[in-house]
Order: C-alpha cells, then structure tokens, then sequence
C-alpha cells in the first residue's frame, strides 16, 4: 500500500517507558468477539468532548476530555524576546511548549504500578524528563502549522495541563494545543489533530486506554494537518511489521480527519452560539 501524504520526518526516538506506564494491576486486556474491555469495538473512539476559550487570563484556551483522560491547554503571547535571546535577529518568532502532569492526574489508580521507583530526586527527574519528551512532540506537530513568520523577535508560549490521564493524552495535548492557538487569534495553515492506534493481540485498536497502551506490543502515533495533507509528526514504537504499520497509519488518518471536522465545527458552535461539542466517535475502515 503506497502513502500519498507527506510525511517530513517520519520516525521519532522516544523512550516508550517514559510515554506509558501501567495503570492497574489486572491481567492484560483481550479483545473478545470483536469487543474490547471496556466494551468499545476496535475502530470505535471514546466520547471526545472540546471546549474553547476556558480560562479567561490569556490569549486563548482550550479543555479536551476523552472520556477519563483530561487535558487543558493555556496560549499566551505573542511577547516581546528577553534581550540576550534577540541578539542575533530571526525572522521567525519562536513557539514555546510546557507540558506538564497534575499530581492527581493518576488518582485511583493502582499506586504499586504507578510509583517511580528510588528517591525523591530520581522520581522528579524522570518526571521531568517525560514532561520533556511529551513537550518536544507537541512543538513538533505545531511547528509546520504555524506562521512564526508574522512574530520576528516574539515567542509564543502554549502551558498544556494534564488533569487526568486515562491513556491517548500525548493526542489529547495536541488537539487541546491546536483549537488554543485558534481560539487565541493566533494565525495557522490549518489545524492539527492527532490521533494513536495500538496493536494488541494482533488487533489494531484505535485511541487506546492505558491498559491497552501498556500492555501492546506497539504503537503509531500520528499527527496531521487535514486540508494542507501533511503529517506534521509520526511516532512508532515496539514491534510491528509493515503490515501492522500500514494499517495503523490508515486507521490513524481517517481518524484525523474525522477529529479535524469536530475541532473545525467546535470552533465554529463556539462563536456563533457558545455551545460546547460533545460526541461519541466511530472510526470506519475505508
């Protein structure tokens, strides 16, 4: 099967542990008659929920709740560079992500599996590094939908919030990230959805809970801007083969596109009428 899309970097290093950890103590989750555990079939979303303009202190805001997975996104600027970082002149302004995990984002769940093991240190340096490399990835998927261009000498700076995380919450950041610029005034090409697919038991399931994603054997995570066709940014881990990949790949764009119609008509309820977007998603395989 051959890609048409353009894909300007394709697979990102990450450290899979770093991006998933376990949430209980049950056995492995099974896909049974073509039903997952939590009764979802495997092309089947949880109810995606979007609201823009939430916090009323910045440039623009966005909440994104997939079922028990909660983020919320905070955009302010553009603003002026400090001094020693404009010594050298840009053309581009430049795009600033902190990703950050509530202490309770994990609340209720099973404390053996979720505790850092070693000292206080060791556990504030893993969280840090994890706040990292989930920070990288958002800027990445932004940075090809921005036009930092119309910012010389500014920085625009996104504060992204995960209250609850129940799994899919590196998509649910960058969807927050995308309606936050938006909402925010801020110029872009197009907004970005992103969406994750798991292989578990040789199943391909779309937007996996945490169980599902800790106990695969691999992952895609893809981000994609819909009416510009690119892929701003696309994550593999663990073990699959082409075919397992092409059919993720697929299953994560039609996902997109799907996703991207929702942010767009968020957006548009939003500021003809102040509703807010709440709908259960299934995802068809073409």
């Amino acid at each position: 099967m051959t890609f048409h899309h353009h894909f300007p970097q394709l697979i990102q290093p990450v450290n899979r542990q770093l991006l998933i950890q376990p949430i209980t103590q049950h056995s492995k989750p099974q896909v049974k008659e073509g039903k997952r555990s939590d009764g979802r079939r495997a092309e089947e979303f949880r109810p995606l929920y979007m609201k823009t303009n939430v916090l009323q202190t910045c440039q623009g805001s966005a909440y994104v709740e997939l079922k028990q997975t909660k983020v919320i996104c905070a955009v302010r600027g553009p603003n002026q560079l400090p001094a020693f970082e404009t010594a050298q002149f840009s053309s581009k302004g430049k795009l600033n992500v902190q990703v950050l995990e509530a202490p309770y984002a994990k609340e209720g769940f099973s404390r053996d599996q979720t505790q850092e093991k070693g000292g206080t240190l060791t556990k504030i340096l893993k969280q840090r590094q994890k706040q990292e490399e989930l920070s990288l990835f958002v800027s990445d998927a932004l940075q090809s939908a921005m036009m930092l261009d119309h910012f010389p000498k500014c920085s625009i700076d996104l504060t992204l919030t995960i209250l609850e995380d129940c799994g899919s919450s590196l998509s649910a950041c960058v969807i927050a990230a995308s309606l936050a610029l938006a909402s925010g005034g801020i110029p872009v090409k197009d907004l970005v959805s992103c969406c994750e697919c798991c292989l578990l038991s040789d199943h391909i399931l779309i937007d996996p809970n945490r169980d599902e994603s800790y106990y695969s054997e691999g992952r895609v995570l893809c981000a994609y801007m819909t009416q510009l066709d690119e892929v701003t940014q696309l994550t593999q881990v663990g073990d699959m083969n082409y075919e397992q990949i092409t059919d993720a790949m697929e299953m994560c764009l039609d996902a997109c596109q799907k996703i991207h119609a929702l942010m767009r008509e968020t957006l548009l309820k939003h500021y003809s009428n102040g509703e807010d977007f709440q709908t259960p998603m299934k995802m068809s395989r073409k």
